[in-house]
């Protein structure tokens, strides 16, 4: 076996600043999500999301969790809440008033 060649290895590597910074992106996320209630931009956010999540710093690792989360939850209610069985209204309507019925106030 030979040793390797370390005449030829390369220098200390020095990383590379990226063009938008994690917390670009982070930043980015939200933004989306906000204007997301109007537009639907709320796809581009969760991709962003999911591509840049295991690509960070641990901070920023937990943001993109938490937006990849809240995705998800706002699909959830929004097919519970858009959709016609009783069921399904019954819960969305038992979440939104606090689990308590008109009826039952006294």
């Amino acid at each position: 076996m030979s040793e390797p060649d370390t005449e030829h290895a390369a220098g200390p590597v020095t990383p590379q600043t990226p063009v938008v910074s994690n917390y670009g992106f982070v930043l980015t996320v939200y933004i989306l999500y906000l204007v997301g209630f109007l537009t639907g931009t709320v796809l581009v956010g969760v991709v962003i999301a999911y591509l840049q999540r295991d690509r960070t710093d641990r901070v920023s690792q937990s943001h993109f969790r938490f937006q990849v989360t809240t995705f998800w939850i706002g699909l959830l209610y929004f097919v519970l809440r858009t959709s016609d069985t009783p069921f399904c209204s019954r819960c969305s309507n038992f979440a939104l008033v606090g689990g308590l019925d008109n009826h039952q106030v006294r």
